[in-house]
Formats: C-alpha cells, structure tokens, sequence
C-alpha cells in the first residue's frame, strides 16, 4: 500500500520535473513584499528620528520662550515641560517677548540718542562760556576806555578772540565817524553786568548765609536775574522754590520794581537755610539753569 506524502513536502512538477509556475510567481510576491516592507521600515525609522528632532527643537524653542515669559499669567509653573503647553499660548508668549524686546530696543536707541544730543550740547555749552567769557573780558576794558579808536580796537580784538563773524560787530551810524574822544562809552557796548572781582587763592565756605554773600557777587546775580525772560528763568522762578507766594510776585511785577531779586534775596534771608550752596541748587535747577550764574559761584565759593 503506497503512503501518500503531506501536501507541505509536495513539491508539484510538471511533466519535465520542473516547479509548477504558479509557485515561482508565489515566491517572488514574498521578496517583493519584504522588500516594500524593509523599506517602509526605513522610512518609519525616518521619520521617527525627524519626529524626535522635530521635538528636541520644539523643547528647547519652548524652554527658551517660557524663561522669558511671564509664566504665572498663564497659570503655568516653573518646571514645566514645553511640550506640555498649549501651542496658542506659546505663541502669545512668543508675540509678547517680541513686543518687549523691540520696546527695550526703541528705548535703548532713544537713550543714545538723547547721550548723544547731550554731549552735542556740553560741547556747544562750552563754547558759548568761551565766547561768553571773552565778551565779558573784552566789554569790561571798552567800559574804562572812552577813545573811538581805541574802542574799536577792542571790539575787533573781542572779534578775533571769541571768532566772531565781522558783520556781527559792526557799528551803529555815527559811532564810526567820529575820532575825537567821547564824554561817554557808547550804550549799546556797556556792559549790563560785569563782574570784575578777581577769585580767591581759596574759595569760601558753601554755607555762607546769603546775607554775608560777597557784595560784587551778589549784585552781579541779582542784575543777571532782573532781566525777565520768556522761559522764567529770572528771578520769578527762584522766587518760587524759595517759597514766595505767586501773589507776592504778581504784585511785585505789578508795582514795576527796579531790583525784585533784591526783594526776593531780602525777603529769603529771613531763612537761616538761606545759605550760598542753596542758592548754587537753585540756579542749577532745571527751572533756572542758570550755567553762568553757577559757574561764577563755584568760583568764589564751595559749594560741592
């Protein structure tokens, strides 16, 4: 009795002994299935590592806008991890760190900007003291001078000094013709204000009490302060900070008084604070800023 073999172990062939065609084109549907297979593995394996990339980025872009960020706005704590956190509220962190920064960017530009002006300004300063200086010097020795020729003498030496354009100096009609000498310095180049007393080898105390305040001095800060301006720069201001009523002032304005800062001095006086480095802060207030007004004060007195 013959034994049937197991359909597993048979291996059909066709009349030749050769494999039936239908086992061949089974075969070959395997390897291409394990090919396809093999490579969606690799595109799997892929893009898994660009997902983890992908993550790795997001964390640390996250981490970085959450140190940044005002986190308890948000109700979010302090270790949180990144990837935790809503998309729309990272990206309205992001919005506001962006909107601070060029906040900070525009203020730190502005900042240069207003250094930048203001050494402009220190420069521009100096060099009117300069001038300012040199007119002083140069109208104090017109003002004992009473010859024409030797006036204009020294108004082309204030000229040259202080690097003044010609044109700005030129003389009045009439004052030009004249050679002979004159019975008085013409008014135009009289100085309103002078100050001629020559600086101590050592400067006096700050706390001076403006009663004891160096007479020269004194006359040449209240002439400077009479003279009213358009910014309030005068007298009326420092009226102000040493406490004198705006109605005292209205009337002082009113009555038309020769020396107001005399009366504001007088009337400040009654103050034992009323001291020399107070009148310095005053004058250097931005109010007043008064920069010639300080600097001859720095000059008789220590005030630092």
């Amino acid at each position: 009795m013959s034994v049937q073999p197991k359909s597993g172990a048979l291996v059909a062939k066709n009349k030749n002994g050769k494999q039936d065609g239908s086992v061949k084109k089974g075969k070959n549907s395997v390897k291409v299935l394990l090919q396809e297979n093999k490579t969606l593995q690799e595109e799997k394996d892929a893009i898994t590592k660009e997902l983890d990339d992908l993550k790795t980025k997001f964390s640390v872009l996250g981490k970085k806008i959450l140190d940044h960020a005002d986190k308890a706005e948000y109700g979010l704590e302090d270790d949180l991890d990144p990837l935790q956190v809503n998309l729309d509220d990272l990206l309205g962190m992001l919005s506001k760190v962006i909107s601070r920064d060029k906040k900070k960017n525009r203020m730190e530009t502005r900042i240069e900007e207003l250094e930048t002006r203001v050494t402009q300004l220190t420069v521009e300063q100096a060099e009117l003291l300069r001038v300012r200086a040199k007119y002083e010097e140069g109208l104090s020795e017109i003002c004992q001078c009473y010859d024409m020729p030797a006036v204009k003498v020294l108004v082309e030496k204030i000229r040259v000094e202080a690097d003044i354009p010609p044109h700005f100096l030129e003389y009045p009609h009439g004052y030009c013709t004249s050679t002979g000498p004159l019975k008085h310095p013409p008014p135009h180049i009289v100085p309103a204000n002078v100050l001629n007393t020559p600086k101590p080898r050592q400067r006096l105390p700050g706390d001076t009490h403006i009663r004891n305040m160096l007479k020269e001095l004194k006359v040449f800060i209240i002439k400077e302060l009479n003279m009213e301006k358009p910014s309030r720069a005068d007298w009326r201001t420092l009226a102000l900070r040493v406490g004198i009523p705006e109605s005292i002032i209205e009337k002082w304005r009113y009555d038309q008084l020769d020396s107001p800062c005399s009366h504001v001095l007088a009337k400040w006086s009654e103050s034992c604070a009323a001291t020399v480095r107070m009148l310095h802060r005053h004058l250097l207030s931005p109010q007043l800023r008064s920069i010639i007004l300080v600097r001859r004060i720095e000059d008789f007195y220590d005030v630092e």
